[in-house]
């Protein structure tokens, strides 16, 4: 087989394991490139699936990770009980104008 390119250059294909690529085609009918792409991405099996279709809530982290997540939590739901004003600050690039717009419409 040719490995190098039009322009004389050679190939240099990356180890991968052949189990893996097996496993890949057989459970979520892949073609073999597909297949050895996740192989040498090193994608574990039980992994495999989320990685070829993914949704947000398996993407998104815990919010509760973030410092002082609960205090905020607890603020929030306090000025909501008492029918306080929240204000609500962003900053004017489109992901900022967009939460800050969603948060005021949900407030």
């Amino acid at each position: 087989m040719n490995l190098s390119s039009v322009t004389e250059r050679n190939w240099i294909q990356k180890e991968f394991n052949l189990e893996d690529v097996n496993f890949f085609k057989d459970n979520f009918f892949l073609d073999e490139i597909v297949a050895k792409l996740l192989a040498i991405k090193n994608i574990k099996r039980e992994d495999a699936k989320l990685f070829l279709d993914p949704t947000i809530k398996n993407s998104l982290l815990d919010p509760y990770l973030l410092k002082d997540m609960d205090k905020a939590v607890n603020r929030t739901l306090q000025s909501i009980s008492n029918n306080e004003k929240i204000g609500i600050f962003g900053d004017y690039d489109v992901d900022g104008a967009t939460s800050t717009a969603v948060l005021g419409h949900y407030f």
